[in-house]
């Protein structure tokens, strides 16, 4: 843990609508990935090989994957057992510079709803030390944030019936004020909530369709679920206890 970790815990511990799980990476569990619809990778220096599987069956399933680069970092372990297996762009060297973001590209439809109105002049985070990426990978991808120099700082790519989302920097401030930075709020709240898998509006009543209830694995005996319906005055005039498995 570099520190960076709190502007992650900040943005996502309090809010109801996601259930934030951290953990070391000394003390990894892959038996707790599926149960996950979205993974961040916070500043790990490297990525082993047995880490690299596990993510890209995790992407290949549906998981949506967030990279944040070390600031010093194994650009061979990250290669190979992450991104060149998953079609991704690789990191070629740590460029020292300092730039800036400049761009959005707001004909993606990831941003969709999240903007009102874009300044034309929009302030965009400062970069102090980014990762460059290769030319191009094999996996469909759409550039989400450019810097000043050309080179991108946010890519999308969609990879099997998931997503990556590979950051050029670390969430340090060291690199890039972006988690202190006003965008960091919508953009990563996109992110979780494009992970999530969405359900159907409605059902019908005697079709036998599992409706899957989040937050209960395997079912929970113990507690008793209602499906209600609210009458005149608000009063409920139906109310039926479902099967729970």
């Amino acid at each position: 843990d570099t520190g960076s970790s709190k502007y992650i815990n900040s943005l996502f511990e309090k809010d109801e609508y996601f259930d934030l799980l951290n953990m070391a990476m000394e003390s990894i569990d892959y038996s707790k990935f599926s149960d996950q619809e979205l993974i961040i990778l916070n500043g790990l220096p490297a990525i082993s090989s047995g880490l690299g599987n596990e993510l890209g069956k995790f992407i290949q399933k549906g998981g949506n994957l967030v990279v944040f680069p070390g600031e010093d970092i194994d650009l061979v372990s990250y290669n190979e057992n992450l991104f060149e297996n998953n079609g991704a762009r690789s990191f070629t060297s740590i460029d020292t510079v300092n730039t800036r973001t400049n761009r959005l590209n707001l004909e993606s439809r990831f941003y969709s709803d999240v903007f009102n109105d874009v300044p034309e002049n929009m302030d965009l985070p400062n970069v102090f030390g980014h990762m460059r990426f290769s030319s191009s990978g094999t996996a469909d991808e759409d550039i989400l944030i450019w810097m000043q120099n050309n080179d991108p700082f946010l890519i999308r790519y969609e990879i099997g019936k998931g997503v990556i989302y590979q950051f050029a920097t670390s969430l340090q401030k060291e690199q890039s004020n972006f988690a202190e930075h006003a965008i960091f709020v919508p953009v990563m709240y996109k992110i979780g909530m494009n992970s999530q898998h969405s359900s159907p509006l409605f059902y019908t009543i005697g079709h036998d369709t599992p409706l899957l209830l989040r937050g209960t694995k395997g079912g929970n005996q113990e507690h008793v679920y209602h499906l209600k319906r609210f009458g005149a005055n608000e009063k409920v005039d139906i109310d039926i206890i479902p099967e729970v498995r």
